[in-house]
């Protein structure tokens, strides 16, 4: 494991929680989650656990804002899909997505698929036909061809950045302000 990969774990964790329980606490399940990782942290990155850990806590704190604007309601988060691919063969296809908003409607159910990315997500629908940038479409398929919901219409799929690389001065703003705008 790199230090990269532990704190995408730790992030995605507590994402996997934090929106389920109205008295969940960020701090704890941080500083958990970090002592409970088999990995020897340096001196730089205990320093960056520090910052990191406000970094998440902003991160769902503007989350919990984003859904104030979407009607869809419920939400599962790192779902595991597996769909058969081929009985005969015993071939299964299987992914784990991030976050699926969803709500039913006149018998269907509206989805929408996100994926948290801490690095630099990249989509280009061109690139498909050489099997690149495959996880959204691919998070798509699983999600039409699974039986977790009654006619699945899928309303769009997003790379949701989670952590950025820097931040652009900007004068007239706080860092808050300027984080949050990132």
């Amino acid at each position: 494991d790199t230090f990269e990969i532990v704190i995408g774990n730790i992030f995605h964790k507590i994402l996997s929680e934090c929106f389920f329980d109205e008295n969940y606490n960020i701090d704890e399940c941080y500083d958990r989650e970090v002592k409970s990782v088999n990995y020897e942290f340096n001196y730089c990155e205990k320093f960056y656990l520090n910052i990191l850990k406000d970094e998440i806590k902003l991160i769902v704190e503007t989350i919990k804002e984003q859904l104030k604007y979407t009607s869809l309601s419920k939400t599962m988060c790192e779902k595991e899909i597996v769909v058969d691919v081929s009985k005969d063969l015993n071939v299964k296809f299987k992914g784990f997505v991030d976050k699926i908003l969803y709500d039913e409607c006149n018998g269907q159910t509206v989805v929408a698929i996100i994926d948290y990315k801490t690095g630099n997500p990249s989509l280009d629908m061109s690139n498909l036909q050489y099997g690149i940038d495959m996880q959204l479409p691919i998070y798509v398929y699983l999600v039409k061809k699974s039986k977790m919901f009654v006619n699945p219409q899928i309303i769009g799929f997003y790379f949701q950045k989670i952590l950025h690389e820097k931040l652009s001065y900007d004068p007239k703003k706080t860092f808050t302000e300027a984080n949050l705008d990132n």
